[in-house]
């Protein structure tokens, strides 16, 4: 008889504000099981439940090969539980906890959690309601998974059971930012799947020199690498520009080179910021899903845009940097190439300084905001703390000149992405509350249009949303229409600025009022968009030949972000009010 797959199932408790770093734990101890011939590893994330002990859990399960049922004894159980222990560090798990976690064995028949349950502990002390289940485990190509090589270092028993169940695709999620994401429950292949990122520049220098009566520091030497992009500033039209376009800057009468910024300017912190985002793109879409090649051969798997800035056309080369490291883009660099549109026909980025319409409704809102902020006690509170060092004594107001609120929240920002704020800001400025304060200020006073003017949103960031669900439906075409798009990107890439980002959120439905927020350097938006096929082979077949549903997701920071349209039955996958059908993200947009 051959063995039976079953599941040990524990709940962690982790540590109060240390539960992103559990589950980082989590996913690099699942990369050490999946090296272990027939085990893999899954985790589900419990929501708040009220009454419960503990509101914040996380059940681990560890799968495994065994012989019969009858082998996990309680022996069996507390080596494992005393290998968990020893696994995690006690400063991720609540002191005393562990002792009541529930371990439990499933024999596994699907990918969702099985109904009957065998108790080997202590009794469940409260009832919790699971939201998501992700399986951390590499499908092998047996499974119809992305199309791409299987090395065999993964999970082999990947094979016998996805073919053994629904077929349902779970994968891992992003760890980039505090939750992690997933894919689920659809089946992808290369032609079933497209990510398109949406990025904010990483941490830079103030836009204008400001408050130098505070006397602090005023340069910034922040650019130790001392270089710049070259082609990106030859005229202003539309041009295509090699992602290795970088010179060093003019040498200095000593014969070196000066590594102070310029205003606006992306700093070393955020070239680092925006490495790292490309890294975790790479470590989900490479990676784990296996979804984008390990070595990118073709350059035309990937789109890349920009907008004419230093900081964006910077942060695109680290974030691609971070997804493709040189070593693995076999020499491709000058092949591989980023579309920069003339700053007039720009789509990325509001059209403030082209469009007298688009300009005179943001004063609008300017003005909306002057009357609803410039005397609340939020604003006596900050002119409390920074009054006196505005310029000629003149109170900070939404629309105080000659430096208007938003002004000194461009300094307040930028001074503390640095390694010692100290140095430039005193400490008034530097007042967390504060900052939240002008944040909220300023976000509704910017981005308040998006929410309650149509046209405003047709204007501001209209078109790049219409060209991205233009190209969703292109792609959702082709693939019905010859089941094979392998000429067209996979990934697309976009950098570009706050404003874009919380376009983008708040005409979706993702910003609203009271909650307004200001989106923080390399800030991320994910629009995915899915397909839907059958549940066992002889229906994905059928549903190919059919048509079938095709699905979009937006992400926000890597967390899953539910929209408001389409909130009805058959706008959404069942039970998953977060993806909804591409059908109704398009007639909201339109």
């Amino acid at each position: 008889m051959s063995a039976q797959p079953v599941t040990l199932w524990c709940t962690l408790h982790p540590a109060a504000g240390k539960e992103g770093e559990c589950r980082q734990v989590l996913l690099d101890l699942a990369a050490k099981v999946c090296e272990v011939e027939s085990t893999c590893l899954r985790y589900e994330v419990f929501e708040k439940v009220e009454n419960a002990s503990a509101p914040n859990k996380i059940v681990f399960y560890l799968l495994e090969q065994w012989p019969s049922q009858a082998d996990l004894d309680r022996h069996t159980q507390r080596d494992w539980l005393v290998a968990i222990r020893q696994r995690f560090d006690e400063g991720l798990l609540a002191k005393d906890e562990l002792i009541e976690n529930v371990i439990r064995v499933h024999v596994l028949g699907s990918p969702t959690r099985p109904s009957s349950t065998t108790d080997l502990s202590l009794p469940v002390s409260h009832v919790v309601k699971p939201t998501h289940m992700c399986e951390l485990e590499k499908i092998s190509p047996a499974s119809s998974h992305l199309g791409h090589k299987w090395d065999g270092k993964h999970n082999p028993r990947a094979r016998t059971a996805v073919s053994a169940t629904t077929g349902a695709r779970t994968c891992s999620r992003s760890t980039y930012g505090e939750t992690l994401d997933f894919i689920c429950p659809v089946v992808m292949n290369a032609n079933d799947f497209e990510p398109s990122q949406f990025f904010r520049h990483g941490e830079r220098t103030p836009n204008a020199t400001r408050f130098q009566n505070a006397g602090g520091q005023t340069d910034w030497p922040f650019n130790q690498n001392a270089t710049t992009p070259n082609a990106l500033f030859y005229g202003t039209g539309p041009k295509l520009i090699p992602i290795n376009d970088e010179i060093g800057k003019p040498s200095l009468p000593d014969g070196g080179r000066s590594i102070y910024c310029a205003h606006g300017e992306l700093t070393d912190t955020g070239r680092i910021t925006a490495m790292k985002l490309g890294r975790q793109l790479r470590k989900l879409y490479v990676e784990q899903l296996n979804f984008m090649p390990a070595t990118l051969d073709d350059p035309a798997m990937i789109c890349l845009r920009s907008t004419q800035y230093q900081r964006t056309f910077s942060t695109m080369q680290h974030v691609f940097r971070g997804l493709y490291p040189s070593q693995f883009i076999n020499g491709h660099e000058e092949d591989i190439k980023v579309f920069v549109a003339d700053p007039r026909d720009e789509t990325l980025l509001p059209p403030e300084d082209f469009d007298e319409r688009f300009a005179e409704l943001l004063q609008e809102f300017t003005r909306r905001a002057a009357i609803k902020w410039n005397s609340s006690p939020e604003m006596q509170f900050i002119n409390r703390q920074i009054g006196r060092w505005m310029p000629n004594g003149i109170p900070v107001a939404v629309d105080s000149k000659p430096l208007k609120l938003h002004g000194v929240l461009d300094t307040i920002s930028a001074v503390s992405a640095t390694p010692r704020p100290g140095d430039y800001l005193p400490a008034g400025f530097l007042d967390p509350k504060m900052r939240v304060i002008m944040e909220k200020i300023c976000a509704e006073e910017e981005f308040a249009g998006y929410v309650y003017s149509e046209e405003f949103r047709s204007l501001g960031v209209g078109r790049i949303l219409g060209e991205i669900i233009q190209r969703m439906s292109s792609v959702a075409n082709q693939v019905d229409q010859v089941s094979d798009r392998t000429k067209a990107p996979r990934m697309l890439l976009f950098a570009c600025h706050d404003s874009t980002i919380a376009g983008m959120l708040g005409s979706l439905g993702a910003m609203k009022d009271p909650d307004w927020f200001w989106p923080p350097y390399t800030a991320h938006i994910t629009m995915e968009l899915f397909r839907r096929v059958g549940e066992n082979a002889a229906q994905c077949e059928a549903s190919i030949l059919n048509g079938c549903t095709w699905y979009v997701r937006l992400k926000y920071q890597s967390q899953t972000v539910t929209l408001p349209c389409g909130s009805g039955e058959g706008n959404h996958f069942p039970e998953y009010q977060d993806i909804r059908t591409l059908v109704s993200v398009t007639t909201t947009t339109n």
